[in-house]
């Protein structure tokens, strides 16, 4: 008899730290078999993958595992699933399997009825299942939204699908919380969870638009690129990618804002404050307008007499919100660009109160003006620049006839 191989595994867990509970027998020996071929497979041509994998297959002593029962497949992948994808903390072990489950049938475009379909399909969507993960880590009760999305949509429209799913989650859980009673501390606890829900989701947005870029960059230069993508699909995803952009993505932007600027009264109950004003924001036509930037005031108002955190909330949405990039610029209300050019030129701003309040007074500092002036000029191009620059010399030749006007009144 041959002798017995010994193989020293440090650690058959993805997750560090995380007891592995095998549910298949030998899962690891199999799965480290199959393994080996994986740079094969790759190597090969899209369509000659499946069977490029089955010839290296069938030269294994893995092949009695061919007609394996459903139940069994079953537990073969959630073994997968704890020894190849890394784990969040907020992510429960069961929900990141049915993750994984949802986004290889939906490669394979029906349910899986192989390991070999399990092994190629990750390696071609690991990406997809690691970035799926940690999105919904950072709002693990969108799960269900997220699975129904999978479920209908494409791969090459999936990752936009699903951060356009959880944002979508975020503004209406925001606008729905506030019904129960929190102390004080409880609800401090609920300001810091949402707000980090929401700085994950937006991140990960940036860096999925980064990706995106740089992919389209690539695809621009190969000759060899799939011409699969219909028309229709492109369509699509365009909108999607356009929603993110300009709709849930800059609101769940001043959502979090307001919860970085406005402190919530303390005689406030629950999360009302955030509840109205998450609603407010999602009733908004844009989140880049003068009606937006009413609301911002106004829910500041509401919120505490004292008015110190109005301005840098509202310093922060000019910068961060309505002058993050050249469509941003494009896609402001012409009435507030006017202001904007104003604020450069060093006029002050009358934000409307509320009924009981008289009109806040928003003063630009230099350094403020300063930085409006940077960020349009940096991301204003062509048309949208000439635009800039010519209401740009009309504030400040306002400014410069103001200043020579011998009555101090308008000096």
């Amino acid at each position: 008899d041959a002798a017995a191989t010994t193989i020293d595994v440090a650690n058959d867990c993805k997750t560090a730290g995380e007891a592995f509970q095998s549910q298949f027998p030998v899962s690891w020996f199999v799965s480290k078999d199959l393994d080996k071929a994986r740079a094969i497979v790759q190597q090969a041509p899209k369509e000659r993958q499946s069977e490029a994998l089955q010839e290296v297959y069938r030269l294994t002593k893995l092949a009695d595992l061919s007609g394996i029962e459903a139940s069994h497949l079953e537990r073969y992948l959630a073994d997968f699933c704890a020894m190849y994808v890394e784990r969040p903390r907020s992510l429960p072990k069961q929900k990141q399997e049915h993750l994984l489950k949802a986004i290889l049938e939906r490669s394979n475009e029906g349910e899986l009825k192989s390991i070999l379909e399990i092994h190629r399909h990750f390696w071609s969507q690991e990406h997809e299942v690691t970035f799926c993960c940690n999105l919904v880590a950072a709002a693990p009760a969108a799960i269900e939204g997220v699975l129904k999305c999978i479920a209908k949509t494409d791969m090459e429209s999936m990752r936009s699908r699903v951060l356009l799913e959880v944002q979508q989650f975020l503004l209406q859980h925001m606008g729905e919380m506030g019904q129960a009673r929190l102390t004080p501390p409880e609800r401090q606890q609920a300001i810091h969870d949402s707000l980090t829900s929401i700085r994950l989701v937006l991140q990960m947005s940036k860096d999925c638009c980064g990706i995106k870029a740089n992919s389209n960059n690539t695809d621009n230069n190969d000759n060899n690129n799939d011409d699969h993508r219909s028309k229709a699909s492109s369509s699509s995803l365009i909108e999607i990618d356009t929603e993110l952009a300009m709709q849930t993505g800059p609101k769940l932007k001043v959502l979090e804002l307001f919860l970085e600027h406005v402190p919530i009264p303390e005689e406030s109950s629950g999360m009302q404050p955030v509840q109205k004003f998450a609603r407010d924001l999602h009733n908004l036509k844009s989140p880049r307008s003068l009606a937006t930037m009413s609301t911002i005031v106004k829910a500041s108002t509401n919120c505490s007499e004292s008015r110190g955190h109005i301005q840098p909330f509202v310093e922060s949405w000019f910068l961060e919100v309505c002058l993050q990039d050249l469509m941003c610029v494009d896609s402001l209300e012409d009435g507030l660009l006017d202001v904007i050019c104003n604020l450069v030129a060093g006029f002050p701003l009358s934000l409307p109160g509320t009924s009981t309040e008289e009109d806040y007074m928003l003063q630009p500092s230099e350094s403020f003006s300063l930085a409006l002036l940077r960020k349009l000029l940096s991301v204003s191009k062509g048309t949208a620049r000439e635009e800039v620059q010519k209401k740009l010399r009309r504030a400040l030749k306002e400014t410069f006839e103001l200043e020579q006007h011998r009555d101090t009144n308008f000096a």
